[in-house]
C-alpha cells in the first residue's frame, strides 16, 4: 500500500484526536451544561468519545509502523462524522447552553477532516499492494494497561465535568 495514503491517514487521525481532545468537558472550548443528561448514558457516551479519541492516536501509531488499518480508519472516520454532526444537528446532547463558537469551528473542522480520512482509507483498503508491517499488530502489555488506565482517567474526569460535578 501506498505510503502516502497510510501517512495521510494515520495524520488525519490524529488531527481528529487532538480536535476531539479539545473538547473534553470541563476544557476551555465544551463549556455546555450537561447535568440533566443520565449520567449513565453520559458515561457511556464519553467511553466511546474515549475510545474513538484514544484509539485515533493508536491506529495513527500503527498505520506510520506499516500496518494496514484501512477499515479501522474507515470507521473511525464515519464515527467521527456522526459524534460532531449530531451535535451540529443538535440530535444530541441535547442541552439548554448555546454552542461556543469555538466548538462549533473545531466540530465543522472534524466533519471537513472526517472526510478525506475516510476517502483515504476507502482507497487504501481498496489497493492491492501488501503492507510493510506484519497483519498483526502487538501493543504490548504494558502500553494496554496504560491506555486502559489513561482511558478510565478521561472518562471519569469527562463525565463528571459534563454533569458539573
Amino acid at each position: 500500500m501506498p505510503m502516502n495514503k497510510r501517512y495521510s491517514i494515520a495524520t488525519l487521525l490524529v488531527i481528529s484526536g487532538l480536535l476531539l481532545a479539545s473538547l473534553i468537558p470541563g476544557g476551555p472550548i465544551e463549556t455546555r451544561d450537561f447535568s440533566h443528561i443520565n449520567p449513565l448514558v453520559l458515561g457511556l457516551f464519553n467511553l466511546f468519545l474515549t475510545a474513538l479519541g484514544l484509539g485515533s492516536f493508536v491506529a495513527a501509531w500503527f498505520l506510520f509502523r506499516g500496518h494496514n488499518l484501512a477499515w479501522l480508519s474507515l470507521l473511525m472516520g464515519a464515527a467521527y462524522l456522526l459524534v460532531y454532526g449530531i451535535d451540529l444537528l443538535a440530535w444530541f446532547p441535547k442541552t439548554a447552553s448555546e454552542m461556543p463558537p469555538a466548538l462549533f469551528a473545531i466540530e465543522v473542522a472534524g466533519c471537513v477532516i472526517a472526510l478525506p480520512l475516510m476517502v483515504f482509507a476507502c482507497a487504501l483498503r481498496q489497493s492491492k499492494e501488501a503492507p510493510t508491517a506484519s497483519e498483526h499488530p502487538n501493543f504490548g502489555n504494558v502500553s494496554i494497561t496504560l491506555l486502559a488506565l489513561l482511558s478510565v482517567g478521561i472518562l471519569v474526569f469527562a463525565t463528571l465535568a459534563a454533569m458539573g460535578v
